[in-house]
């Protein structure tokens, strides 16, 4: 190893087919597993939106998907489900304001319709 002798990159070949790793290495990712990991993606940048508000503790993300191919809005948000977890003791005009921001950002962010988005207060 100190003399540089030694040729790690022909052991490594030999143990990577040797344990299998390299099918599961080289396979390509699913259509599923692509879909479900842009749809995290979606949802944690949505949850990141959410906690700009002063007022928000938690908020939980569900995107559901545009998945047809022909469609014009392919892959893009047909619906979000944001549920929010808010500070107690503050008051339900203040949700409500914080709320039309929200679904204000996520309508232009990600070209929604209002009825596509839905809101829930902890």
């Amino acid at each position: 190893l100190l003399t540089g002798e030694l040729d790690v990159t022909a052991l490594q070949v030999g143990a990577i087919q040797r344990c299998g790793i390299g099918e599961v290495l080289l396979r390509p990712l699913s259509e599923q597993s692509t879909w479900l990991t842009y749809e995290l993606l979606l949802e944690g940048r949505i949850a990141e939106l959410a906690w700009t508000e002063p007022l928000v503790t938690a908020a939980l993300v569900e995107v559901s998907l545009e998945r047809e191919a022909a469609s014009p809005h392919f892959a893009q948000p047909t619906h979000v489900l944001l549920t929010l977890t808010v500070k107690d003791g503050v008051l339900s005009t203040a949700y409500g304001e914080m709320l039309a921001r929200l679904r204000g950002v996520l309508a232009d962010r990600y070209d929604l319709s209002p009825a596509a988005i839905t809101m829930q207060v902890r």
